[in-house]
């Protein structure tokens, strides 16, 4: 039994931990591919680089540490003898760093949409339904 608790909770940190690695999803190549494909104007090209700039700033730290409390809730699962409570005080502490991810994913978005054309914002909403279906 504990072993496959122990399992689960291995399993679940993993699958938190790829859910919310996505750095490379904004890098600047990504963002001015899809600036051009939105046929941004130079204006709204300069905001929607700014906002992706602040985006990532805002989400280094926070990504950083929920990596290291995945690694730290790795290590405390393959002790000899875990210690449930120190794992599920990672786990909780991890969701509360995804949970402060979402909103800034949230405020960005809408900081983004907010730049974009009515044609823009159909043409942005497809290519992210889209990246939807291949996650």
């Amino acid at each position: 039994m504990k072993t496959t608790i122990g399992i689960a909770t291995l399993v679940l940190l993993s699958a938190i931990t790829v859910a919310f690695s996505d750095g490379d999803k904004h890098d600047a190549s990504t963002q001015r591919e899809l600036g051009k494909y939105l046929q941004l104007s130079p204006s709204q090209q300069t905001a929607w680089d700014r906002a992706h700039d602040e985006y990532r700033n805002a989400t280094r730290a926070l990504t950083d540490k929920r990596t290291a409390l995945g690694t730290q809730g790795e290590a405390a699962i393959k002790q000899r003898s875990p210690d449930a409570c120190a794992i599920g005080r990672i786990m909780i502490s991890m969701q509360s760093i995804g949970d402060q991810l979402r909103g800034e994913e949230t405020a960005f978005q809408q900081k983004v949409t907010s730049l974009m054309s009515a044609e823009q914002r159909t043409k942005y909403d497809a290519f992210r339904a889209g990246q939807d279906l291949v996650k």
